[in-house]
């Protein structure tokens, strides 16, 4: 299958008793045969109150939504996010007016959005994110874990 950023991951029945992978739908923001795939899962929203860890560092988010993205949290830097519009330097194209921002430019947003420079509503949040060797994702592809299809991305 053809496998490029702003498509659309869907888990099949191989994976019901796999999380959080079962039912997961994972939007590809990265694909790169030498660096690998990344993606978020898109289906699974989350609470800010389950994130008392960082309670003072994410207070000024809550209005914004936050999704479990997936398994891979980087230790002090565990957002990512998706906007609408483009930032430049932080953000990459992954489908029409959607725009992803890695776990160092999420850090620098929320400086951005404390300081009054960028409005939270803009913005929607994920804890991790997934990620997979380009042979890797492949070999599950080819087993059946994952159906591939074209990217649609709602905000609402």
């Amino acid at each position: 299958p053809h496998l490029s950023v702003g498509c659309i991951l869907i888990a099949t029945e191989n994976l019901f008793d796999a999380r959080p992978f079962d039912g997961a739908k994972i939007l590809i923001v990265r694909a790169d045969e030498s660096t690998g795939v990344q993606g978020l899962i898109i289906n699974k929203p989350m609470s800010w109150d389950s994130l008392h860890k960082h309670e003072q560092y994410f207070e000024l988010l809550k209005e914004a939504p936050l999704q479990f993205g997936g398994p891979v949290v980087i230790r002090g830097l565990p957002l990512v996010a998706l906007t609408r519009i483009p930032i430049e330097g932080k953000s990459s194209e992954v489908m029409k007016n959607v725009h992803f921002i890695d776990p160092v430019g999420a850090l620098s947003l929320v400086g951005e959005i404390r300081a009054g420079n960028n409005s939270v509503h803009d913005f929607r949040f994920f804890l991790g994110y997934c990620g997979w060797g380009w042979e890797q994702l492949f070999g599950e592809i080819h087993r059946g874990d994952w159906n591939v299809t074209e990217g649609s991305f709602e905000w609402a």
